[in-house]
């Protein structure tokens, strides 16, 4: 437990920080809540992420965080964000700013206070985290499943009946399968649908509206340093990621940090109340500007009317053959293809053309559905952004938070 030590000893002056393993949540969300009242910080990490934290904190200057001391002055929670690359951080925000994104929430959605809420995850994850404190804002405890199985999700919500649920993509992509498959009824209670995490097409919020009937379900486009963004309304057009919410601002830069034309593609910069302070363990990649603006390394574009469109992430390109070539533009176009969401490009070594594109899904499809599917691709997309092959699994690979494990689908392309 060193890393716990180490923040209770630096984070906070007057001690009032606290962290908990996310398998005692269940024993102590009463607890929890009081601590939120009392001014009490803290956070939730998983014993993986924990591990990950104390080798770290081995090479880490203990001075690298005594900065903090002077930033502790209104009360911050500690959110843990398991990436799926492997490199989790512990992000420190204010509760005034989660309080920024529940109000908006709650307008948007409008759900009686007292409405029962599902978590499907651990709760080391930032969307599930979000999701145990806006619980709490409302005086309310969650019904956790920090385990996930379509299986015992549809157990659970026959059980608890709950009206909100958080989800993933790829969540979503399961329990549509395990529905599909199975003699399971759809659930009346849920009410609304959050999802997050990744874009998710319209042919499966369709689907998934099958098993959540009385469900308004929306999507929204954030990270864990920015809250939300824009939320996603059937109004919206189809291939945005929504609305910019209230009180956020969005400029769309060039690589000299001057605006583009709307539809024009650049860098999103964002400006809110929901901002995050700083990133206390982990790789701060963040850009800031002097106005207020950062940039998490997101791309995309804004329309005239202020809908925004999301193009991917810097950091998701690489070289093949001298150029720069998108993961994500080939992963987009086979998840519509083959109108699945287990769907991930990847990259691995190539001695001539420097790295070569890999495809792997779970939708079991025959050799000639993969020509097709490629084939489709290299006249969509041009040779260079085409995977040389595409791999089925059975088994779909899910982090605690609900992601696509990238790392462990990369293990199975090596093999």
């Amino acid at each position: 437990m060193k890393v716990i030590d180490f923040i209770l000893e630096r984070v906070s002056p007057s001690k009032k920080s606290l962290l908990f393993i996310d398998q005692e949540i269940n024993t102590c969300s009463s607890y929890l809540q009081t601590l939120i009242k009392k001014g009490y910080s803290f956070g939730i990490i998983d014993q993986k992420t924990l591990c990950y934290f104390q080798q770290e904190l081995e090479s880490t200057p203990f001075s690298s965080l005594y900065t903090l001391k002077s930033a502790l002055k209104e009360q911050h929670l500690i959110c843990f964000s398991s990436n799926s690359n492997g490199h989790p951080k512990a992000v420190l925000r204010t509760f005034a700013s989660w309080k920024h994104s529940f109000n908006i929430q709650q307008n948007l959605l409008d759900y009686p206070r007292d409405s029962s809420c599902m978590i499907i995850g651990s709760l080391s994850h930032s969307l599930h985290f979000f999701g145990l404190l806006e619980s709490f804002y409302r005086k309310t405890t969650p019904t956790i499943l920090p385990f996930f199985s379509a299986k015992r999700f549809f157990e659970e919500c026959n059980s608890s009946k709950p009206s909100i649920l958080y989800a993933t993509p790829p969540h979503i992509s399961i329990l549509i399968k395990h529905f599909k498959q199975s003699s399971s009824l759809a659930i009346e209670s849920i009410k609304f649908v959050l999802v997050g995490g990744a874009q998710v097409n319209s042919t499966l919020i369709s689907e998934f509206q099958q098993i959540v009937p009385h469900a308004q379900i929306r999507e929204f486009f954030g990270a864990t340093e920015t809250s939300y963004i824009s939320i996603k309304t059937p109004s919206c057009p189809v291939d945005s990621v929504g609305k910019l919410c209230p009180n956020v601002k969005v400029e769309i830069l060039d690589k000299s940090h001057q605006p583009v034309p709307n539809n024009t593609k650049g860098s999103i910069w964002v400006k809110s109340n929901q901002l995050y302070s700083k990133i206390i363990l982990g790789n701060d990649m963040t850009l800031r500007n002097k106005r207020g603006y950062i940039c998490v390394g997101d791309l995309g574009y804004l329309d005239n009317s202020n809908h925004l469109y999301f193009c991917g992430r810097s950091d998701l390109s690489i070289s093949i053959s001298g150029k720069k070539v998108s993961l994500e533009l080939p992963e987009k176009a086979l998840k519509k293809y083959l109108k699945t969401e287990e769907v991930v490009v990847i990259t691995i070594p190539n001695t001539l053309k420097e790295n070569e594109l890999i495809a792997i899904t779970s939708k079991q499809i025959t050799f000639q559905k993969k020509k097709d599917a490629l084939s489709h691709l290299r006249t969509e997309l041009g040779a260079l952004s085409t995977p040389k092959k595409i791999i089925s699994v059975t088994h779909w690979p899910l982090l605690s938070s609900g992601k696509t494990d990238r790392i462990q689908l990369k293990k199975i392309a090596l093999t």
